[in-house]
């Protein structure tokens, strides 16, 4: 059987190399390449586009993929106001619902139908960037942009998945359209395959695809104890790790808080911050509440680093701390798949990820005392954290590895070339 030519689509106008972008790039490196012909189409040079390049896959670099600057009701998460609209009633200030004008209804109808509008003007544009020979799209990108790349593929006649890497509270209405053309939508919890069948019906197609790690690729290469040399971490203290961006939303504010109460309770130990600045602002506010609180011995800053495997290794527990609910959360695997516990929300993907707390412990979301209390618990407890880390290693073999991962993308390209037969 010939090879199949799939496009993959990444409209990220972040060339930094995180997040979903990572996720393509391990697809790609182990996609059978005899049985399917990858190309990648992005935005712009950077991390990302030379990680494609390093894999010997064919790319191509175009500006106008990245969406007007200006955020519509598509691109971002429903309010409980916005969702009134759009039913055509509102809150009074007494707190009363009331049913919207006439004219107010018209206004929003006319509103979702200058956007619908533009969308198709886009596609028209980036049907060029579309080779002849191309068989599947495969749209790895928020929600908005699969209306774009729907009519793409509706009007080049060619199936396309939807890889959705966010969590959204209510999809707007229209995606029940672009639900139920797609050959497949790629959901990374179970969680996520039952909204979209609530929210689109029958019709919908969606298909659990879990992120998954590199078990052969992903291991330190260094000891627990040269890492500890190298951050001189002191005899006796225990090792604690956050590796994510630094930005508001990942919560480093939550790691100082927290910290400050374990160091009341004489818990001896440094917390370490990996990640790279995306918000100066808030890495400044940061070190001036760490600096407020006496805690520069204590919390430190690593900035971004190529080692993340041996620092997860080395440390005693990982701590994810997103203050919104957490898509997946790809350093949670990869703490799990080196033996290191992780402690996360419980809100988002993380409790699934950790099997409701038997494959690590949870804290009740954007709550720094109870985060605290966990971690105070796990770190004096030596044989829970082994446990944690056994059960841990064995769900990530079992669910969450890569190649488990490329193995049903590939089937699920297959069931829909044998649909299409």
């Amino acid at each position: 059987m010939r090879p199949r030519k799939v496009l993959f689509i990444e409209t990220s106008p972040d060339p930094s190399f995180g997040g979903s972008k990572r996720v393509l790039v391990n697809l790609l490196g182990l996609l059978d390449r005899s049985r399917f012909v990858p190309r990648v189409l992005f935005a712009r040079e950077g991390a990302f586009v030379d990680a494609v390049r390093d894999l010997g896959v064919e790319f191509e670099i175009e500006p106008t993929l990245v969406p007007p600057a200006r955020r519509t009701r598509l691109e971002r998460p429903a309010s409980e106001d916005t969702i009134r609209k759009r039913v055509g009633v509102r809150r009074r200030a007494d707190g009363e619902i009331e049913r919207t004008g006439f004219r107010e209804t018209v206004r929003n109808v006319r509103s979702r139908l200058h956007y619908q509008l533009r969308d198709r003007q886009r596609a028209n544009q980036l049907l060029r960037r579309v080779p002849e020979d191309v068989e599947l799209l495969h749209v790895n990108s928020p929600m908005h942009q699969q209306f774009v790349w729907a009519h793409v593929a509706r009007t080049k006649g060619i199936p396309f998945v939807t890889h959705e890497h966010g969590i959204w509270r209510r999809p707007p209405s229209a995606f029940k359209t672009v639900a139920r053309e797609a050959a497949a939508l790629f959901c990374l919890t179970e969680d996520r395959v039952e909204s979209v069948r609530q929210f689109c019906g029958g019709g919908a197609r969606p298909v659990l695809l879990p992120n998954g790690v590199d078990l052969l690729a992903f291991r330190a290469e260094r000891t627990a104890a040269d890492v500890r040399s190298e951050l001189a971490i002191p005899d006796g203290n225990r090792l604690l790790i956050t590796s994510s961006h630094i930005q508001r939303w990942k919560g480093q504010n939550l790691v100082v808080q927290a910290a400050r109460q374990l160091a009341d309770a004489g818990v001896p130990f440094v917390w370490v911050l990996c990640g790279r600045i995306l918000e100066p602002d808030f890495e400044a506010e940061l070190r001036g509440e760490i600096e407020r609180l006496d805690l520069g011995e204590r919390v430190r800053f690593l900035g971004e680093r190529t080692d993340v495997p041996d620092l997860l290794g080395a440390a005693d527990v990982s701590i994810h701390t997103a203050v919104e609910p957490e898509p997946f959360g790809m350093v949670v695997i990869e703490s799990m798949a080196v033996g290191t516990p992780v402690v996360g929300p419980r809100e988002g993907a993380i409790p699934s990820i950790l099997a409701d707390g038997a494959a690590g412990r949870l804290y009740e979301p954007r709550d720094a005392s109870d985060l605290a209390r966990e971690l105070e618990r796990l770190l004096m407890d030596d044989s829970a954290r082994e446990q944690i880390a056994v059960t841990a290693s064995a769900r990530v073999e079992s669910t969450y590895s890569l190649r488990e991962q490329v193995r049903r993308l590939e089937a699920t390209y297959d069931a829909i070339f044998e649909r299409l037969a």
